[in-house]
């Protein structure tokens, strides 16, 4: 109505074009939390203020040791894969940015099946890999996913596409040792206003904290034995098929630990 009543084309009609630009996101994720969400982990990120850290996907730095590890579980029973995997994330206050370490266990690493040697091929679903997908206060959501060669694909599932066109500036580097390979992610966050200013860059969101979580989950698919049947784990399991780790209902609550909480 307020769009109405200011003349078409004035600096009145433009401003308040922009509060409903700004504000369309918000009514988004009003309208998610209205239906609810069950009763999903909560998912805690530590945070440092100064990080010192060689991206090598090896996860022996010192950050490492200091931050605690999560453990997936078989995405239908929610028991111990058969191979376990581990998951690490730690926010930068520095740089704004979080951290992501895979550790997965792999007894025959020279069996790892490499999908693709490209960053953004397609061919990456065909092998072994592990997978992000990050949901944020003001955008639902973006996919990053990473194999043990250290290549990434990224996309940006809003709406239940698959945008590839989107980058989301993140880095990647992944380490295969003698019983496991392991990956670092490096995920740059720029701020709410990312998704309606450059909406082919970055991660659209803030800190998420206690009062304005972010939704999370994380899953390995393995392929290492050749068999047709893969198998896959979450952190937040979803009760579905074995590469059904995509509903968001489900996905774990997320914030960044900071003292006092």
């Amino acid at each position: 109505q307020a769009q109405h009543a200011a003349a078409p084309g004035s600096v009145y009609a433009g401003r308040i074009d922009l509060v409903a630009r700004f504000i369309e996101p918000l009514n988004e994720v009003k309208a998610k939390l209205a239906r609810g969400r069950q009763d999903m982990p909560p998912v805690e990120a530590t945070a440092f203020e100064e990080v010192d850290l060689v991206l090598d996907g090896k996860l022996d730095d010192e950050v490492w040791l200091d931050t605690p590890a999560m453990a997936m579980r078989e995405i239908l029973s929610e028991e111990p894969p058969a191979y376990s995997t581990i998951v690490k994330v730690f926010w930068d206050d520095q740089a704004e940015t979080l951290y992501f370490g895979f550790r997965c266990e792999e007894p025959e690493p020279h069996d790892l099946d490499i999908g693709t040697r490209k960053d953004d091929g397609p061919a990456i679903w065909d092998g072994d890999y592990v997978d992000l997908l990050l949901e944020t206060y003001s955008h639902a959501y973006y996919q990053i996913a990473m194999n043990p060669a250290g290549v990434m694909t990224d996309l940006d599932r809003k709406d239940g596409k698959r945008e590839l066109r989107w980058s989301s500036g993140a880095e990647a580097a992944a380490h295969v040792g003698d019983d496991y390979w392991s990956v670092e992610l490096r995920v740059p966050i720029t701020s709410d206003k990312q998704a309606g200013l450059t909406p082919m860059e970055g991660i659209s969101g803030s800190k998420p904290t206690r009062e304005r979580p972010w939704h999370i989950n994380a899953a390995r698919v393995r392929r290492s034995t050749g068999a047709d049947e893969r198998e896959a784990s979450v952190l937040s399991s979803t009760g579905k098929n074995r590469r059904e780790f995509h509903d968001v209902m489900k996905f774990g609550r997320f914030y960044v630990e900071t003292d006092g909480e």
